[in-house]
């Protein structure tokens, strides 16, 4: 028998929420990335001067890779489900 959430959201309707939370999520990790694109920039910068770096670039680079690599994931699971 079917659930009560089955009959009020039927299948077409649950995978078009999950899809529009997916692409949500896919457009804040690409804003994330913009939002620290200066910082890259200003780092790029003092390393061509020989100063010190203004952030870690150890932790920008592991924060920036990291939302790439679920980006990645997440367009994956968009393709194999269109």
């Amino acid at each position: 028998s079917l659930s009560m959430l089955e009959i009020i959201f039927p299948m077409s309707i649950k995978r078009s929420l999950i899809l529009r939370n997916i692409k949500k999520e896919i457009n804040d990790l690409k804003q994330q990335l913009s939002d620290s694109d200066y910082k890259v920039s200003k780092c790029y910068e003092a390393s061509l001067l020989g100063e010190q770096m203004p952030y870690d670039v150890q932790v920008l680079h592991t924060e920036r890779q990291a939302a790439r690599n679920r980006i990645n994931e997440l367009e994956s699971v968009i393709n194999q489900n269109i």
